[in-house]
């Protein structure tokens, strides 16, 4: 049971903390730290969305294929 508060308690302080820090600097630098924050607290209680996470900014990342000026219409039939 002890330990059980003592993990409640070091995850309070946290949150504390990076709400702290989130007043103290702009908007954001804070939005950046809450979220990363945030991706280490899930990773520990859900390993898995670490490979989501990797997978949503490889997709937010890569560059859409634009058609070359060259390329001509293909006609419907």
């Amino acid at each position: 049971m002890e330990v059980l508060l003592g993990l409640v308690g070091i995850f309070l302080a946290t949150l504390i903390f990076i709400s702290w820090q989130s007043r103290k600097n702009n908007k954001g630098k804070a939005r950046k730290a809450m979220g990363a924050g945030l991706f280490a607290i899930d990773e520990v209680f859900h390993p898995s969305a670490h490979e989501s996470s990797i997978v949503l900014e490889e997709k937010r990342e890569e560059r859409k294929a634009m058609p070359s000026p060259e390329d001509k219409e293909i006609p419907s039939k």
